[in-house]
Parts: C-alpha cells; structure tokens; sequence
C-alpha cells in the first residue's frame, strides 16, 4: 500500500495578530502603508502594504467573529469587544506571558515564515 505523504500545513495566525493588535489599539484609520508601520511597532517586522490589504480581505468573516470590522482603500479598523466572540482574549497566547506583556519573537516565528524576503508576495519586505 502507497500513502501519500502530506506535509502539515501551518496554522494561518493573520487574524489573530491583527485581533490582538486592535485590542490594543481599539480603532486605527489610515493606509496599508501606516498599518503596516503599526504592526512593525507591535511585532518588530517589516509587512508589505498589498500582503496586508490581501490577507485583511481573505480573512473579513474571521475578523468579523473577533470583533475587527474594516473597510478597503483607506482602512478603518474599529474593535468592538462586543462583537468579539472571544470577549478580548488574546488569541496568540504565546505572545502574552502571566504579567500580561507581550513578546514580538514569539509572533514572528509561526506568524511570518512563509517566506525569506526573496520571493515576491511572500509577505516580507526586502529590507526586513
């Protein structure tokens, strides 16, 4: 009997972040560009502006159940923790130790490897 060997697919932490971020923040308007300049301070990473507004699109009915509502061109992120089906619970628990601060190393990792920088679209700037 042949078995296919499939590799295991990482788990896609997109959402999580940008939840975790806008509990923090609450409400952010601006462009892809200054959004990601925001998640570079909160994740010490540099994100390209297509990639981000890509991957907010993809994932609109998930953010929708974590409470982050937005609209495309010029972005306007609002948190509303009641419609947060998680009620403001950090989702990427990694990144949050017992004293309640947070760690950019542990987001980066799981978060970001899609990609070295070197491919187009891989979601990583090249002078990051």
């Amino acid at each position: 009997m042949v078995l296919d060997d499939v590799p295991e697919r990482q788990t896609d932490l997109f959402s999580f972040a940008i939840h975790d971020l806008m509990v923090d923040e609450k409400r952010f308007t601006g462009s892809a560009t200054e959004l990601c300049k925001l998640m570079y301070k909160h994740f010490g990473r540099e994100y390209a502006p297509n990639w981000m507004t890509r991957n907010l699109v993809q994932h609109t009915n998930e953010l929708k159940t974590y409470g982050v509502l937005f609209t495309a061109r010029i972005l306007d992120l609002i948190y509303d923790q009641s419609g947060d089906s998680k009620n403001g619970s950090l989702l990427w628990v990694e990144i949050a130790d017992h004293a309640g601060t947070r760690s950019s190393e542990n987001v980066y990792l799981p978060l970001f490897e899609a990609g070295d920088g070197k491919t187009e679209g891989d979601g990583i700037c090249d002078s990051g």
